[in-house]
């Protein structure tokens, strides 16, 4: 079991790790200032609302906090739509043996927990959603 958990969060990270790498690209050559980066999920900071596709310059004064922050959205997007694909996968698999347990207290036993871990893993995806938030929160961006 344990291995299971450990190739699990193996993966996960792996997974993130490519997607915050892959999140904005960069060409810079050695000596280069950035230019600023594209946005690629929607998101509100303030009064102010930025949509996918708009190029943020780096001539802006807070461009590197709109940056991190479109940054934050798109990965934990990703994780939250990963999450619940999962989650849905998970509790189907759950009933399916519970359908199927024809009262055996092992199987009934195995689908209640598979279900329980199925709850556990919505609310992180859930969580996952608030990530952007409390970012906003810690820099102090309303």
């Amino acid at each position: 079991m344990n291995k299971k958990i450990l190739s699990l969060l193996l993966l996960s990270f792996f997974l993130v790790g490519g997607l915050v790498a892959s999140a904005q690209e960069t060409n810079l050559l050695p000596g280069e200032e950035p230019t600023g980066c594209t946005i690629r999920a929607k998101f509100t900071i303030g009064d102010e609302e930025f949509n996918r596709g708009d190029q943020i310059s780096s001539t802006r004064e807070d461009w590197g906090i709109v940056c991190t922050i479109a940054t934050v959205h798109y990965v934990t997007n990703w994780i939250f739509y990963l999450l619940m694909i999962a989650v849905m996968i998970m509790i189907l698999y759950g009933a399916f043996v519970f359908l199927t347990s024809s009262g055996d207290p092992g199987k009934t036993s195995k689908a209640t927990k598979t279900i329980t871990f199925a709850v556990i893993g919505m609310i992180i995806a859930l969580l996952a959603r608030a990530v952007p938030s409390a970012v906003r929160y810690i820099t102090g961006i309303n």
